[in-house]
């Protein structure tokens, strides 16, 4: 190994470090670009085997890698319209909207008013051209267009760029085959059918992809690089026959199969890894030059950073990358239990990652993978050939299909309700992390026997560690901790012997990291204020991960059709649904919750009818209104059901027709808690909220700018609001 090797490896590590401890990845982004070419080219043009550089800064960067994928999900700021701006690489129909894909992972979504000259995209408007837009705040996590007919066009495609028109054409004709296949999305074996072939994840159901989640089957139902490998090889295995299995054809009938699916599939990293990690192999095996897996994993890994940094810290990109490699390096070193190794690694390489990001464990994933794993090469031959054969009275492709759908299917509901799926993982830090890692490593590389034994002792007991059962730490007294989870609410009461939730925001990945990282075991209550997406949305996700003792909703709920299978849920899990109204006392050993609004015969599940709380944890007083407006504001001070309270949760995210200067000065808080996403999206908080706030002499703290805060009593009656790491 050269200096020159060793030096860009260090600084290529140095640098990947300094991107995962927070420094940012858009400050370093073509020096990340300019050190993976150099380290490709030097991996192309040395003759002695330098993988491991790349690979081991590869390793230590997933390991350490903290947070979700970078998105960009709104290129406006403030509020009112703003301007959207990219060149689109896909224009896609979801249900009756258009979706718009920019370069950079920009979204628009345009939706349909009624109007054809208004509904009506420009002819222009293809993958590959410079397309402009107005566009306005949304409450989901896509900015959406005004109009289709004011996409305009900045620059038609141009160069390289005129290749993604006629792929977007291959493709959506490959989409329309598949659902002529396969016609009835709302059949979970339907759904799981498209996702898999045609990676459409979002036309399977809701409940399902739980399941699959819980279960630790998700990667069965995303177009992956085990996918793209079983398809590769069952076409070269088809073409056995007709060119011998040792001719050069073979390859190339590989590398075309490799091609196909790069046109076909969606462009996502698994998919690109996988694909371009094939054609480098096919193509120089055709060129007659030998190269090794390591040699192909790196080459495939950096050639994608050259062409997007951001990939860095996509979640997608670690797990393959990590999966291939302990795959890679299990098959390397032969061994009598080798076939083991290679089934068992990659889940010993992507389990801590998922319980790092995730927060949650799946501890039956390994068997419910060697029962459902095998029924995802028939679903992936017999949906291929009933794609390809095309229409037809008899389509045995399409039943062998179905049929390993549904085992699959089967397999991760059992999964899924077995005890501790999907469950909280235990208490982890950096050197469980790391220690996980290295003695995978340790066990995959090492030739000697003994070593392997002990490494492998080490990798399991590591493995078990998050599912040990911890004991719930002492609580000092009182808190009342608002989560940061984005466009949404969600606030823990806790205090020595209670834990009431209310609300639990709207991605259960953001709730659960902060569930863990206050050491939360148990919640007596699960609150949830009203119907509102960004107030209920992982509380699906809750009830497995942290089992509350009962679930409190309006009564208006209690009709909502789109709740059935969260009441069915809590019901299976033994868990009971009791609504609140107007005068409901509730007791969580020291926290007395007594409910303000909404009025027993409320049949308003929106915002108006979310449920006022009124919260007394020891000497702590916090008032919390969920997203009720200015007129259940005036009904509670007409009526006096206010009340003077330490600390209020701003309504409706801290938005200008809420939080009103009469309900400040009638509860006189001392801290006004607002749990907003970034004001660039939505707007919240408003201006004017925050100047009412000052006005009144309360202190505003807002989630989008501290993160998680918890705010507690402090000696002679003062308020301390805590931050993560303080």
């Amino acid at each position: 190994m050269t200096v020159a090797a060793r030096l860009l490896g260090l600084s290529t590590g140095a640098l990947w470090l300094g991107v995962v401890l927070g420094n940012g990845l858009p400050a370093g982004e073509r020096a990340l670009a300019a050190l993976a070419a150099a380290l490709l080219l030097v991996l192309l043009v040395s003759r002695k085997r330098v993988w491991p550089i790349p690979l081991v800064f590869l390793l230590a960067g997933m390991s350490l890698g903290g947070g979700a994928p970078r998105t960009e999900s709104s290129p406006g700021r403030g509020r009112g319209a703003a301007k959207f701006e990219g060149r689109l690489t896909a224009v896609e129909r979801r249900g009756r909207d258009w979706l718009l894909v920019a370069t950079g992972g920009a979204r628009l979504s345009v939706p349909r008013l009624g109007d054809r000259r208004l509904d009506r995209l420009a002819p222009g408007v293809v993958p590959g051209a410079r397309v402009a837009a107005a566009v306005r705040p949304d409450p989901g996590t896509l900015p959406r267009a005004i109009a289709a007919a004011r996409v305009a066009v900045v620059e038609p495609p141009r160069g390289p760029w005129r290749l993604l028109a006629p792929r977007a054409a291959l493709r959506a004709r490959f989409e329309r085959r598949v659902f002529r296949r396969f016609p009835h999305p709302d059949r979970p074996a339907d759904g799981l059918a498209r996702a898999i072939l045609a990676g459409r994840r979002q036309d399977l159901d809701i409940e399902s992809w739980r399941r699959l989640r819980e279960s630790g089957l998700a990667h069965l139902a995303v177009v992956s690089g085990l996918h793209v490998g079983a398809v590769s090889f069952g076409f070269a295995l088809l073409g056995s026959p007709l060119v011998g299995r040792r001719h050069p054809a073979r390859r190339g009938i590989a590398l075309l199969a490799a091609g196909i699916l790069l046109v076909v599939l969606p462009a996502s990293s698994p998919v690109l890894r996988a694909s371009s990690m094939v054609l480098f192999v096919r193509g120089v095996a055709i060129a007659g030059r030998a190269t090794s897996p390591f040699s192909a994993l790196a080459c495939s890994a950096l050639v994608l950073l050259v062409a997007s940094p951001g990939l860095a810290t996509d979640v997608s990109f670690v797990l393959t990358v990590a999966a291939t490699l302990a795959i890679v390096l299990a098959a390397e070193v032969r061994t009598r239990f080798r076939g083991a190794r290679v089934l068992v690694a990659p889940w010993l390489a992507t389990w801590p990652i998922l319980v790092h990001l995730t927060g949650r464990c799946a501890p039956w994933s390994v068997p419910a993978q060697l029962v459902a794993g095998p029924a995802l090469a028939p679903a992936l031959a017999g949906g291929w050939l009933s794609v390809l054969a095309g229409a037809s009275g008899f389509d045995p492709g399409r039943k062998v299909c179905e049929l390993a759908c549904t085992w699959i299917l089967a397999v991760a509901t059992t999964a899924s309700r077995l005890p501790g799926a999907g469950a909280l993982a235990g208490p982890t830090g950096w050197w469980w992390l790391l220690g996980s890692e290295g003695t995978l490593l340790v066990w995959l590389g090492s030739s000697k026997a003994k070593v392997r034994r002990a490494a492998l002792v080490c990798c399991l007991g590591l493995a078990l560690w998050p599912l040990r059962p911890a004991p719930e730490p002492a609580v000092r007294g009182p808190a009342l901790t608002v989560f940061d989870v984005g466009h949404g609410q969600a606030v823990l009461a806790r205090s020595r012997h209670g834990a009431v939730l209310l609300d639990t925001g709207a991605v259960a990945r953001s709730l659960l990291r902060g569930l863990r990282a206050a050491r939360v075991r148990r919640v007596d209550l699960l609150v949830l204020s009203h119907r509102d997406h960004d107030h209920l949305g992982a509380a699906r996700d809750l009830l497995s991960a942290v089992p509350p003792g009962a679930l409190v909703v309006p009564p208006a709920l209690l009709a909502e059709r789109d709740l059935a299978g969260l009441f069915a849920e809590a019901a299976a899990r033994g868990i009971p649904v009791r609504p609140a109204s107007r005068g409901g006392l509730l007791q969580a050993g020291e926290i007395e919750m007594r409910v303000l609004h909404p009025a027993e015969g409320s049949r308003d599940p929106g915002n108006d009818g979310s449920i006022v709380a009124l919260l007394r944890i020891g000497r702590l007083v916090a008032l919390i209104p969920g997203d009720a407006g200015a007129r259940i504001e005036r009904r509670l001070l007409a009526s006096g059901r206010s009340a003077p309270a330490d600390v209020l949760v701003a309504a409706h995210h801290g938005a200008a027709a809420a939080t009103g200067r009469a309900l400040l000065d009638a509860v006189g808080p001392r801290i006004v808690a607002i749990s907003a996403g970034p004001r660039r999206q939505f707007g919240h908080p408003s201006p004017e909220t925050l100047e009412r706030i000052a006005r009144q002499g309360a202190r505003a703290f807002v989630t989008s700018r501290l993160g998680s805060f918890r705010i507690e009593p402090a000696p002679g009656g003062r308020l301390r609001v805590v931050l993560p790491g303080y």
